[in-house]
C-alpha cells in the first residue's frame, strides 16, 4: 500500500497532536496528584489538631469536675465550721446574759437585801 506525502504528513501531525494532549494530560494528572496529596497531608494534620483539642477538653473537663467536687467539699466544712460557730457563740452569749443576771441578783442582794429581808424589815 502506497501512502501519500500528504497523508504522511497529517499522520505525523495528528501523532504530534496525540503526544501534546498525553503531555496536558500527564500534567494535569500530576497537578491533581499533587493537590490530593496536599489536601490528605493538610487532613491529617487537621484531625491530629482536633485529637490534641479533643484531648485538651477532656482534661479540663475532668480538672473542672475535680474543683466542683472541691469546692463542694468546702463549702460542706464552712457550712459546718459557721454552725460550729454559731452554736458557740450563742452559748458564749448565753453564758454572759446568765452571769450578768446571777451578777445583777447580787448586786441587788447587797444593795436591797433578799426579798425575805425586805418582808421582815416592812
Amino acid at each position: 500500500a502506497v501512502v501519500s506525502t500528504q497523508s504522511t504528513g497529517e499522520l505525523k501531525e495528528c501523532n504530534r497532536n496525540v503526544n501534546k494532549v498525553k503531555q496536558v494530560t500527564e500534567a494535569q494528572t500530576n497537578i491533581q496528584t499533587d493537590k490530593n496529596k496536599s489536601l490528605d497531608s493538610k487532613m491529617m494534620d487537621l484531625e491530629q489538631t482536633i485529637t490534641k483539642l479533643e484531648s485538651e477538653q477532656s482534661r479540663q473537663i475532668a480538672n473542672l469536675r475535680d474543683q466542683t467536687k472541691e469546692l463542694g467539699s468546702v463549702s460542706i466544712s464552712l457550712e459546718r465550721g459557721v454552725s460550729q460557730d454559731m452554736s458557740q457563740l450563742r452559748e458564749a452569749c448565753l453564758n454572759r446574759v446568765d452571769r450578768r443576771i446571777t451578777d445583777m441578783e447580787e448586786h441587788c442582794t447587797a444593795q436591797f437585801g433578799t426579798r425575805d429581808q425586805r418582808i421582815e424589815s416592812k
